[in-house]
Protein backbone atom coordinates (compact mmCIF):
# COMPACT_ATOMS: atom_id res chain seq x y z
CA UNK A 1 0.00 0.00 0.00
CA UNK A 2 1.40 2.89 -0.81
CA UNK A 3 1.46 5.65 1.80
CA UNK A 4 2.38 9.60 2.17
CA UNK A 5 4.70 10.39 5.35
CA UNK A 6 4.99 13.32 6.62
CA UNK A 7 7.86 14.37 9.65
CA UNK A 8 6.86 17.07 12.44
CA UNK A 9 9.44 18.87 14.11
CA UNK A 10 8.90 19.52 17.85
CA UNK A 11 6.20 22.68 18.26
CA UNK A 12 6.56 25.88 20.12
CA UNK A 13 3.09 25.32 21.56
CA UNK A 14 2.55 21.40 21.47
CA UNK A 15 -1.25 21.19 22.84
CA UNK A 16 -1.84 24.21 19.89
CA UNK A 17 -0.14 22.31 17.22
CA UNK A 18 -2.20 18.87 18.59
CA UNK A 19 -5.71 20.30 18.99
CA UNK A 20 -5.03 22.26 15.26
CA UNK A 21 -3.97 19.36 13.67
CA UNK A 22 -6.78 17.26 14.67
CA UNK A 23 -9.49 19.93 14.20
CA UNK A 24 -8.24 21.48 11.01
CA UNK A 25 -6.13 18.70 9.37
CA UNK A 26 -7.19 15.62 9.99
CA UNK A 27 -10.73 16.77 8.50
CA UNK A 28 -9.34 17.70 5.83
CA UNK A 29 -7.59 14.52 4.86
CA UNK A 30 -11.37 12.69 5.68
CA UNK A 31 -12.20 13.98 2.52
CA UNK A 32 -9.95 12.50 0.58
CA UNK A 33 -12.14 9.44 -1.09
CA UNK A 34 -9.63 6.92 -1.87
CA UNK A 35 -8.27 7.49 1.93
CA UNK A 36 -7.74 3.89 3.72
CA UNK A 37 -6.24 5.11 6.98
CA UNK A 38 -4.20 7.93 8.77
CA UNK A 39 -1.94 6.65 11.24
CA UNK A 40 -0.47 9.19 13.63
CA UNK A 41 2.26 8.31 15.83
CA UNK A 42 4.84 10.21 17.91
CA UNK A 43 8.27 8.68 18.05
CA UNK A 44 10.20 7.89 21.22
CA UNK A 45 13.85 8.92 21.72
CA UNK A 46 16.70 6.24 22.25
CA UNK A 47 19.21 5.66 24.83
CA UNK A 48 17.73 9.22 26.44
CA UNK A 49 17.64 11.17 23.65
CA UNK A 50 15.29 13.44 22.61
CA UNK A 51 12.97 12.33 19.18
CA UNK A 52 14.14 13.68 16.08
CA UNK A 53 10.44 14.77 14.82
CA UNK A 54 7.62 15.60 17.30
CA UNK A 55 4.57 13.76 15.22
CA UNK A 56 4.40 11.15 11.83
CA UNK A 57 1.84 10.84 10.41
CA UNK A 58 1.27 8.27 7.64
CA UNK A 59 -1.51 8.65 5.27
CA UNK A 60 -2.16 5.54 3.66
CA UNK A 61 -4.03 3.77 0.08
CA UNK A 62 -4.71 0.73 -1.42
CA UNK A 63 -3.05 2.39 -4.63
CA UNK A 64 -0.74 4.20 -6.36
CA UNK A 65 -3.75 5.52 -8.46
CA UNK A 66 -5.53 6.15 -5.03
CA UNK A 67 -2.84 8.83 -4.08
CA UNK A 68 -2.84 10.30 -7.08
Amino acid sequence: MPRLIALYNAPAEPDAFDAHYRDVHVPILNRYPNLRDIRLSSPQGVAGQPPPWYLMAEIIFDTDEDLQ
